[in-house]
């Protein structure tokens, strides 16, 4: 039964029994019918009393011994198996392990690597942007590939970008619109000054050959020139405003034979509330023009002033042709000029663009209006004290 297990294991396989004596082997070199010829192997096998069988190192023949008791008789099977076929599958085990562990390595560091790169490329793209953001160009746009929290970050970086872009194109355009406006009013300057030193020499012959009214026309004149050439940014009181609009009116009245009546509402506490130079006057002058003069009833416009809500408010109302829905020259939802409206001109249109220039975009016109009834132009401004662009000059000059 184990002749061919002894043989390709090159082992010692044999039956003893309780005299020792060997009565199975399939080595030759085992004497059947006689005692082992080896006591210390004998020793081994007999200290051994588990039925289930015993194995031990034997150290004098580098073998592993292995003993089995046979129930059906006081027989004990035997066995001597060399180390060097029980190493020689651990070999194997040993070799077949390194390699795996290698294959397996080998396979972290590529998976490690990619995974890195995974990372690693985006950010450095970002970077990149960062770097194109700190050189000034806002060209770049970042790829997104994926679903990731990176892909978020630079989905984000995107917008951010794009709002940047689109933030300095307007405070360019804004820009260019302010510098086109302060031209103008340059240029605009230079015959408001000849045409005043023209009007003191007419005046001083009107007062001469007692022209009252002649005189009374060319002063109030006189005096819109000297706050019209007053062209930079500074603000002035609404008092001085209020003075402004009178003296037009003057003009006006006389222009039209007093066909029209003004009456003022102006709340006391706001008359030393700074405020735009001109904002009132170019809406008096359309309600005159566009609003009493084509009608055929006599004219009455209300000026009215107030602070609400830390907002000076003022409305200017004629009862006038008023208008049409499509005429109305600012619309409830972007308070924009439109080009058909009544209000196309250089003069209203100037004025709520000055408002936000200088004030912000929440500020600036509102029209309401009825055909042959009425019309109203709310203007909304900040509450200001005090001309801080005055007191920053003052600060400088000294």
């Amino acid at each position: 039964i184990y002749e061919k297990i002894s043989s390709t294991m090159n082992m010692q396989v044999f039956i003893i029994d309780n005299n020792d004596i060997v009565i199975s082997s399939a080595d030759l070199n085992t004497p059947v019918g006689e005692i082992y010829p080896n006591n210390n192997v004998l020793k081994e096998i007999q200290d051994s009393h588990n039925i289930t069988g015993n194995n031990y190192h034997f150290a004098e023949l580098n073998t592993m011994i292995y003993n089995f008791p046979i129930e059906q008789a006081e027989w004990k099977m035997a066995a001597l198996i060399p180390l060097t076929y029980l190493q020689s599958d651990l070999k194997i085990i040993l070799k077949n392990f390194l390699l795996v562990g290698f294959i397996g390595i080998i396979f972290g560091i590529i998976f490690t690597l990619a995974f890195s790169i995974t990372i690693i490329s985006p950010i450095n793209k970002m970077i990149t942007g960062i770097k194109s953001f700190e050189k000034g160009d806002f060209s770049l746009k970042l790829v997104e590939d994926g679903n990731d929290e990176l892909t978020i970050l630079t989905r984000q970086f995107n917008k951010m970008a794009e709002e940047i872009t689109q933030l300095l194109d307007n405070i360019k355009m804004n820009e260019r619109q302010k510098r086109k406006l302060e031209i103008q009013a340059l240029q605009a300057q230079i015959n408001p000054h000849f045409l005043a030193n023209t009007l003191n020499t007419v005046s001083f012959i009107a007062k001469l050959k007692k022209e009252t009214s002649i005189e009374t026309i060319i002063n109030a004149i006189i005096e819109l020139l000297r706050d019209s050439m007053k062209n930079d940014d500074s603000l002035h009181t609404v008092q001085e405003e209020i003075s402004l609009i009178k003296n037009y009116i003057i003009i006006q009245d006389y222009r039209l034979m007093g066909k029209f009546d003004v009456e003022f509402q102006i709340s006391p506490q706001i008359l030393d509330f700074q405020m735009p130079r001109f904002i009132l006057q170019p809406i008096v002058e359309n309600a005159i023009i566009h609003g009493i003069e084509p009608s055929c009833r006599r004219g009455l416009i209300t000026i009215a002033g107030k602070c609400k809500n830390d907002q000076l408010i003022f409305s200017i109302t004629d009862n006038g042709v008023g208008m049409k829905i499509e005429e109305l020259a600012l619309d409830s939802k972007n308070n924009t000029v439109e080009k058909n409206s009544r209000f196309s001109g250089l003069g209203v249109s100037n004025v709520n663009n000055r408002i936000k220039l200088m004030m912000g975009d929440q500020y600036g016109l509102k029209v309401l209006s009825e055909k042959g009834s009425y019309t109203t132009i709310l203007i909304n401004l900040p509450v200001i004290t005090k001309n801080p662009i005055s007191e920053s000059r003052e600060e400088h000059h000294v």
